[in-house]
């Protein structure tokens, strides 16, 4: 089972040979100026995940109810997490009717249906609330790894050995997107725009961007040192970046404009997956080796709408006081 699992994450596992047993579950991340520049706060969301060979939470989607579901390598299990900060795994409840044969590589929710991707079985499968399988959405999806759910029509993307494929949840027919081999993916508020962590080929390394019609690149971010694995959009104040987490242990923003990179965040243990907390609140959580760290500053859509909101009373308040900005 180990030799299996470890395949899984065949490209992933060359960055954790790096990490010396000893200091991994140590590791402990900080902004770097940069990213303190920047009102970046870093906080630990939750902590006690069992590891292998790095590897210890990986996706995780944030529900309708406000909880958080993340699944573990180790125990293959899907946990429900409130969205608060200093949890543990050994007092979180997980999903008990989940068949944990093998892990929910990605986690993905459209309205009230819930969707997880596995790898081995090369299936998306939907799940009931208890987390037992309602049904096979879809089979022969070449190890499917992240999910996510398309905002414009509900279709779901996985990132798969053979490319992006976009599925029909409704009708479990899938079409490629892209041969590239893609991780780490999350798309535009609008769906126009897919990125991912380009794991293979001459674009290894890269963070790409594609047309969700057309599958044409309309984004290549040129090469990320670190070991680039998930990847969420900014929004608000910090819309035009896009935020690596990296397998490194480091956090980097890149501009879509410029390209540039910039280091906000230095130290941690592995990064693996990002999520963006969809409440407005501008968090993101980060998985490491054995805990998830919550990235605070970042305005996520509500949050830019809020900001909007402000600023019209703001300037209607200038205008009736007669104060000139």
């Amino acid at each position: 089972m180990l030799t299996n699992r470890f395949v899984v994450f065949h490209v992933k596992l060359a960055f954790a040979c790096v990490l010396a047993a000893g200091s991994v579950a140590s590791a402990q991340m900080t902004l770097t100026p940069q990213g303190t520049a920047r009102n970046f706060t870093l906080s630990t969301f939750a902590t006690g995940f069992a590891s292998s060979g790095g590897i210890g939470p990986i996706p995780i989607d944030f529900q309708n109810d406000g909880s958080i579901l993340v699944g573990t390598y180790v125990d293959n299990r899907i946990y429900r997490f409130t969205n608060t900060d200093n949890q543990t795994v050994a007092s979180t409840p997980f999903l008990t009717g989940y068949p944990n044969a093998e892990l929910a590589h990605g986690i993905a929710h459209w309205g009230d249906r819930l969707f997880v991707s596995h790898y081995n079985s090369q299936t998306i499968d939907e799940l009931n609330p208890d987390g037992s399988v309602n049904h096979t959405v879809a089979g022969g999806l070449g190890n499917a790894r992240a999910l996510l759910a398309n905002p414009a029509n509900g279709h779901l993307f996985t990132s798969t050995v053979q490319g992006v494929r976009d599925v029909n949840p409704n009708t479990g027919i899938f079409t490629t997107l892209t041969t590239q081999e893609l991780d780490g993916i999350t798309i535009s508020p609008d769906g126009s725009t897919l990125y991912g962590a380009a794991i293979s080929g001459g674009a290894f390394g890269h963070l790409l961007g594609y047309n969700t019609t057309t599958g044409a690149v309309v984004f290549d971010s040129g090469f990320v040192p670190g070991g680039l694995d998930g990847t969420a959009l900014g929004f608000g104040q910090r819309t035009g970046f896009i935020y690596g987490n990296l397998n490194n242990g480091n956090v980097v923003e890149i501009n879509l404009s410029t390209l540039e990179q910039v280091t906000i965040a230095t130290g941690g243990s592995r990064g693996d997956f990002v999520s963006s907390d969809p409440s407005g609140s501008g968090d993101l959580l980060l998985t490491q080796t054995d805990r998830i760290i919550r990235l605070s500053g970042i305005p996520t859509p509500g949050a830019a709408a809020l900001l909007g909101v402000a600023g019209l009373f703001a300037s209607r308040r200038r205008r009736s006081s007669g104060v000139v900005a």
